[in-house]
């Protein structure tokens, strides 16, 4: 969208979104949408405290379980932990599921689906990356499991869908991770390389918008994790290493360890 002109890194959030959402600031800065993709705005890591996510998480429930309108209302009683743009960054799930909505209305389309399908889905040929699933993806659809590997209900990110709504495959993910180690063999090549442009690059571990960089012994690895009720996942690619991977995992054991070291390892 910012190739295509219709927004630029520098729009602020709140010019996208409806009048009456209160956007919190911070020392007279505003946030803006590159904030949000590189989790520099200084918005809390969710829309709930600590406590309360924890609470809903054991009894088995979905902390994220809220609309769009839940999480604009939120916004107005949201205080910023520092002024967006400074320091080192912090993780925030309301941030990027704010990023989806605003790209979403300066897109006009219906839904977080239909934004990612124009943007990303269909120019990359990703047909298995859905919201929603189909009826012949709903009988692949596997198990999530929670505490004592118990069956777990999935989690639907209505309101947050930039967070995690999206449901995939490993291929899928691997025809992604191509992409982003040859971007020039896709429609969509100069966006791709926007999005390795890295706030503070010194730094051993950094961020460009969205993906998460760490430099090892090996060389640089881009990654992102994730995980919701029942599953947890991990992407990365290293372009020294000419080397991807795709981690899914359908309980609550974290596959980070295994995708760093697939990513890190010899042939």
């Amino acid at each position: 969208m910012v190739q295509s002109g219709r927004v630029r890194l520098d729009t602020p959030v709140r010019e996208l979104l409806p009048a009456d959402v209160v956007v919190p600031a911070r020392d007279g800065a505003q946030i803006t949408l590159e904030q949000l993709a590189r989790h520099t705005s200084g918005l809390p890591r969710s829309p709930n405290s600590v406590a309360r996510d924890l609470w809903i998480v054991l009894r088995g429930g979905n902390p994220y379980a809220m609309d769009e309108q839940a999480v604009l209302a939120g916004l107005a009683d949201t205080a910023l932990k520092r002024r967006p743009g400074q320091g080192r960054g912090s993780y925030s799930n309301l941030g990027a599921g704010l990023l989806g909505i605003a790209l979403r209305r300066a897109a006009g389309v219906a839904s977080y689906q239909d934004l990612v399908r124009e943007a990303v889905l269909v120019p990359l040929g990703l047909p298995d990356t859905v919201v929603q699933p189909r009826d012949g993806q709903v009988t692949r659809w596997a198990q999530g499991h929670g505490p004592r590997r118990r069956p777990v209900a999935a989690w639907h990110l209505i309101g947050m869908a930039g967070a995690g709504a999206l449901r995939s495959t490993a291929p899928d993910l691997l025809n992604y991770l191509r992409a982003q180690l040859e971007p020039d063999m896709t429609s969509i090549g100069p966006a791709i390389r926007l999005t390795h442009q890295l706030w503070q690059p010194e730094r051993r571990n950094t961020i460009g918008l969205g993906w998460l960089r760490t430099v090892g012994p090996t060389g640089a690895m881009w990654w992102h994790n994730g995980g919701t009720g029942g599953f947890r996942s991990f992407a990365g690619f290293s372009p020294e290493r000419r080397r991807a991977v795709a981690v899914l995992v359908n309980d609550r054991r974290g596959p980070d360890i295994a995708g760093f070291s697939l990513l890190a390892t010899a042939p």
